[in-house]
């Protein structure tokens, strides 16, 4: 999947690629170099190499970290934990 955005934040379109483990190519930007199991791309000239040099397989590592990361419980610890950090503060 390509992922050719120039202002983003942490997009959805990346995370359901990332569950059908789909290889992910995008740019640099915001929230987009926090994921682990894409292919980042600041130099478009080079795209069609960068596309031909994308694994061929499934992409189960990326799947695994949004399960991990992005599941709805993982979301709700996370949200709870920043509660009590502020409730403490």
């Amino acid at each position: 999947m390509l992922v050719p955005s120039i202002s983003e934040g942490i997009p959805n379109t990346i995370k359901e690629a990332l569950l059908m483990e789909m290889q992910v190519v995008a740019r640099p930007i915001a929230g987009i170099p926090e994921f682990e199991n894409i292919s980042l791309l600041s130099d478009w000239d080079r795209i069609n190499q960068v596309i031909l040099d994308l694994p061929r397989e499934l992409n189960s590592k990326g799947r695994r970290e949004i399960l991990n990361n992005f599941s709805p419980m993982h979301c709700i610890e996370k949200l709870l934990n920043e509660i009590e950090k502020w409730n403490n503060s």
